[in-house]
């Protein structure tokens, strides 16, 4: 595993949050939120009404008030009823949407629709020619499963596009058999190493940052667990970091975490009320050295921009905007259901907890909630026990 990992959060205070987190063994950790922006909708028109129109006749027979309360379970048993659950495959990806399509149920047709104007499915396959003395190894490697070696000689290829947010997943399948390089030194022994001979000189522990930390115009924000403190190299006009009163980054208990997240808040809210012009908070959590991090002691960076997000939180917002110009609906619902309807979305105290088509990086999380203290509780908790889950 590798113990760095990196957290980015963008907010901004409309309708709705998206959490993105993608973990894997190397704990690597993506975390985002974005708010629907009213210059993607009608800040006066609800998601119902958007859901419910009809401007695009793509859409006239959508039964949208049934449609988007129906379970997952739902969907399992009337579109997906012939593959057993516990055995479905994203590989198979193309034949569970050919069951929506050919579906004789008016809801699972209408899944069709909304996921073919949303992404763009490409199956392909790769052929290969094998000599005998290199097939050895390829057996070795493919644990000597005849069907992996099958498969090798003809391999598909899996590309989801969504035509709106403007990126791609190619997935296949054989490429996880591969052998991976084994770790000689235990990255996770190294990286306590690290944390604990950094306590002695850290600027952030006990004292010292307030003495070694520069503040904003504002006075600094703090709590039992955590504080604020101004970056002293900006990038951008307001730009702080959230630290925990905790060194560790890799024992963090979970009030901790919620305390640091609640903690940003109060700072997003303090910039906008002394600048209203700052109007796209984001929040970054780097944490030990190769995900970038100058500093080992826990913190986040949090900022707020007055013209928009950055990059990928862009490009959220902007794929909002284009889906909603061309049919008059609501990105994130018809994502979510999307997602519910493949078996990809769980609810969970009132998020939609989602196993993305378009993931930005291996076993890629993501929560969509509403802008309440519920959804942002759950965010902090579920970062938590992703954390807790890959140490």
């Amino acid at each position: 595993m590798n113990c760095g990992f990196d957290i980015m959060v963008s907010l901004h205070l409309h309708k709705r949050v998206i959490l993105s987190i993608f973990g894997t063994i190397i704990l690597l950790m993506f975390l985002t939120m974005i708010f629907q922006n009213d210059k993607a909708q009608n800040p006066d028109q609800s998601s119902a009404q958007i859901k419910n129109s009809q401007n695009n006749p793509r859409f006239n027979n959508l039964l949208n008030s049934e449609l988007y309360s129906l379970s997952k379970k739902w969907f399992k048993e009337n579109c997906l009823s012939k593959y057993e659950e516990n055995n479905m495959k994203f590989e198979f990806i193309d034949d569970y949407i050919d069951s929506f399509k050919s579906s004789r149920n008016k809801n699972c047709i209408t899944v069709f629709t909304i996921f073919d104007s949303m992404f763009e499915l490409d199956i392909s396959y790769g052929e290969i020619r094998i000599d005998e003395k290199f097939l050895d190894k390829v057996k070795i490697w493919l644990n000597n499963n005849p069907d992996y070696v099958k498969q090798a000689y003809k391999q598909k290829i899996i590309k989801i596009y969504n035509k709106f947010h403007n990126d791609e997943m190619i997935y296949n399948p054989l490429r996880g058999k591969r052998p991976q390089a084994k770790q000689i030194v235990s990255e996770k022994n190294h990286s306590l190493k690290i944390i604990e001979e950094s306590k002695s000189s850290c600027d952030f522990c006990e004292q010292n940052y307030k003495i070694n930390t520069a503040n904003e115009i504002f006075d600094r924000l703090e709590t039992p667990l955590s504080y604020s403190a101004a970056n002293t190299f900006k990038y951008d006009k307001w730009h702080s970091l959230i630290v925990s009163r905790n060194h560790d980054p890799l024992n963090l208990k979970e009030e901790e975490i919620i305390d640091m997240y609640s903690l940003s808040w109060e700072w997003f809210k303090k910039v906008s009320s002394i600048d209203p012009s700052a109007k796209f908070p984001e929040l970054i959590w780097d944490a030990m050295p190769k995900s970038g991090a100058s500093q080992i002691h826990t913190h986040l960076q949090v900022s707020m921009d007055d013209k928009n997000y950055y990059g990928i939180m862009r490009r959220w917002l902007e794929a909002s905007e284009r889906y909603f110009g061309a049919f008059k609906r609501d990105f994130l619902d018809d994502f979510i259901l999307i997602h519910k309807a493949l078996g990809l979305a769980y609810e969970l105290n009132n998020c939609y907890v989602i196993f993305s088509l378009i993931p930005l990086k291996d076993n890629e999380v993501m929560i969509i909630g509403d802008n309440d203290p519920k959804s942002y509780l759950t965010i902090s908790k579920l970062t938590y026990q992703v954390i807790r889950s890959n140490l």
